[in-house]
């Protein structure tokens, strides 16, 4: 296959929750040399439109998975204070889908007491699932968490940020 077919592929993925579902990509950036990065998430509708996003700046970082993990956390918090449901979160991270998904007792981990904080936020409202996707369809969430790293407090925002049109437009039109 050639790149044309690969990138026509992997945008296929991209931004499709099922009807009557919004979708949240989520994604952590770290940077091993600094341990600061950046959390994104975006959320959409079934369409594929834009309803809400948010980026952070992340300090003091363990590893990566940490960052992944306090973007779970802080989509699901999202989601839930502004009732956004039902929502499929979508993390590139198999580590962090995993990890949330396999709660039923207390997780001993390094990063556990997050993990179990993400569990039960979820559990309050069993309309909130999360699936793994490929890097490729993560694309708007990862542009936000590294866009994070330059931010001096946590943003919100309920409309496209002009950096991040073009990979949204990209998006729309393989949904």
């Amino acid at each position: 296959m050639g790149r044309l077919g690969v990138l026509v592929r992997d945008l296929e993925w991209i931004n499709r929750s099922p009807l009557g579902m919004l979708k949240v990509n989520i994604d952590g950036s770290y940077y091993a040399a600094t341990r600061n990065g950046g959390l994104g998430f975006v959320i959409r509708d079934f369409v594929g439109t834009m309803l809400a996003g948010g980026a952070t700046p992340l300090q003091n970082l363990l590893s990566a998975e940490h960052a992944e993990a306090l973007a779970c956390h802080a989509a699901v918090k999202f989601v839930l204070h502004h009732n956004m449901m039902p929502v499929l979160l979508e993390t590139d991270s198999l580590l962090v889908q995993r990890q949330v998904s396999a709660q039923t007792t207390s997780n001993t981990s390094v990063l556990g007491r997050l993990y179990d904080d993400i569990g039960e936020m979820m559990d309050l409202f069993p309309n909130v699932r999360i699936n793994h996707t490929r890097r490729g369809a993560n694309l708007v969430a990862h542009l936000l968490a590294d866009h994070a790293k330059s931010l001096q407090q946590e943003t919100f925002f309920f409309s496209a940020l002009t950096f991040l049109q073009a990979a949204i437009a990209s998006n729309s039109n393989f949904v």
